[in-house]
């Protein structure tokens, strides 16, 4: 599990130059973004324009803290 944070609080990182022991494909990484859009916790609705790999939601900022995975990070945000 990665976990990105800077200073500013924000996360303005291409994670597909990130350096991996054992790189993932591109494709697991585009499902992964895509997976936490839909969620909620990314907006990619300005990933083009920007670059990048979307901007964090304060919902995706909220479950980043949570030391859980995504999936039951949300749904004890939203649920209990």
């Amino acid at each position: 599990m990665i976990s990105l944070h800077s200073d500013t609080g924000t996360c303005n990182t291409n994670l597909t130059f990130i350096y991996f022991v054992s790189a993932p494909d591109k494709s697991q990484i585009e499902a992964a973004v895509k997976l936490l859009a839909n969620i909620g916790c990314v907006d990619i609705s300005n990933m083009e324009r920007d670059g990048g790999d979307g901007a964090v939601t304060k919902l995706g900022k909220t479950v980043s803290k949570l030391p859980l995975g995504v999936r039951v990070s949300l749904f004890l945000l939203l649920f209990l």
